[in-house]
């Protein structure tokens, strides 16, 4: 009888002990390893000239879903879930810094900052940040953060100095923060030294980033931009349109938390983050140069002003300002424009250089300013003039 009370009591203790092993472990998964990023998205802005195919993306977007060129923003968005308010979290965000050499993502910006958009002839799209996320609707404010300058790349041929933070620190401080909505962000960092480069030119670079959801907030969702290369800063041929493929990869790179020693705030569902935005879907922007005399005197004749471009298809030459009252005489349409100066002061003349592209239209202005002197006086003293 003894045995077998001892034995019944055994027993029992061993299952109470699985139960609570149990417990522990359900525990801790469903506090551990149900939090997660839920996805990594991109800003599809739409084709040309209708706009269809907006909105958050992940995977690859080709030019039947957006339009970009040189100097524009890419935005992107990740958003996390089943977090515990209070607690920090880190994430590394990845991107591209070169391909094969040339620049691709050349620093990271807001998600919404518009710069060169006005070159396809129309305003930024509208942008929805909470969309198709469980924070939409929620009413939550944005916080933001100050993104840190970026360091010096590696110079290339043509390329100016000090790049890409000399650019990045020359663009409102309004456009060089990240957005987070549930959270505030403590921290933003590049680590230096932390690059990925190989041996084919591909160079990747980490920005770091530290949140701690708000009370009551599980969710949480972070944007930012990726600011594409431009020929005018890096050289020809080693811009992102110098680029074949998808070389506009952001992903991320690690959600293992804070390194504090344990895995509380590590996040699931991070290695398999990454979208690419194809080098088809960037255009080109079509190079524009204006050349002719720089001054004139009134009564002079007319002057002569020719168009140089290396993709532009068309031409529309007009006036910026225009004090001497000049007017274009002929060539309104082509390469070479004739124009009556006027009389004396000044005049800009103008001409916007398009291209078609991506089913709408890309264009680049430039100009070249003109003084028209006045034609002097001249006055005779001392007695009569003769031939």
């Amino acid at each position: 009888m003894y045995n077998f009370t001892f034995k019944n009591r055994q027993s029992f203790l061993l299952r109470l002990l699985a139960y609570a092993l149990f417990a522990i472990v359900v525990t801790f998964s469903s506090n551990v390893f149900a939090q997660k990023v839920d996805k990594l998205e991109q800003w599809a802005n739409g084709r040309l000239p209708t706009y269809q195919n907006q909105g958050w993306v992940t995977g690859n977007v080709t030019e039947s879903k957006a339009h970009y060129t040189e100097c524009m923003t890419i935005p992107y968005r990740l958003e996390a879930s089943s977090l515990t308010a209070g607690t920090p979290y880190r994430i590394k965000i990845g991107y591209d810094v070169k391909k094969g050499g040339a620049h691709a993502i050349d620093y990271l910006t807001s998600y919404d900052y518009d710069n060169n958009h006005d070159l396809f002839g129309h305003s930024i799209e509208p942008i929805d940040e909470l969309v198709g996320t469980s924070l939409a609707g929620s009413g939550l404010s944005a916080n933001t953060f100050d993104l840190p300058t970026p360091d010096e790349a590696t110079p290339t041929a043509g390329a100016a100095v000090n790049q890409p933070e000399t650019q990045f620190l020359s663009i409102p401080l309004a456009n060089r923060k990240i957005t987070v909505y549930g959270a505030t962000i403590s921290a933003a960092f590049y680590d230096v030294g932390d690059q990925n480069v190989d041996g084919g030119g591909d160079v990747s670079t980490y920005l770091t980033v530290d949140f701690t959801p708000s009370v009551g907030q599980t969710s949480v969702v972070i944007l930012w931009g990726g600011h594409i290369a431009a020929e005018e800063v890096w050289g020809e041929g080693f811009s992102a349109t110098g680029i074949t493929g998808s070389p506009y990869h952001m992903f991320l790179e690690d959600c293992m938390g804070t390194n504090d020693g344990t895995s509380d705030d590590d996040l699931d569902g991070c290695g398999n983050k990454e979208v690419q935005l194809s080098a088809s879907a960037v255009q080109d922007p079509p190079t524009c140069d204006v050349s002719g005399p720089t001054s004139t005197c009134e009564g002079s004749g007319n002057l002569v002003f020719t168009a140089t471009t290396d993709t532009g298809e068309s031409f529309n030459w007009s006036f910026g300002t225009n004090t001497s009252g000049a007017s274009i005489v002929n060539g309104q349409g082509t390469d070479t424009v004739t124009v009556n100066p006027g009389t004396a002061g000044s005049f800009e003349i103008k001409v916007d250089i398009s291209l078609g592209t991506l089913g709408g239209s890309l264009t680049t202005t430039c100009g070249q300013t003109v003084t028209v002197n006045l034609l002097p006086t001249v006055t005779v003293s001392g007695g009569a003039w003769c031939e």
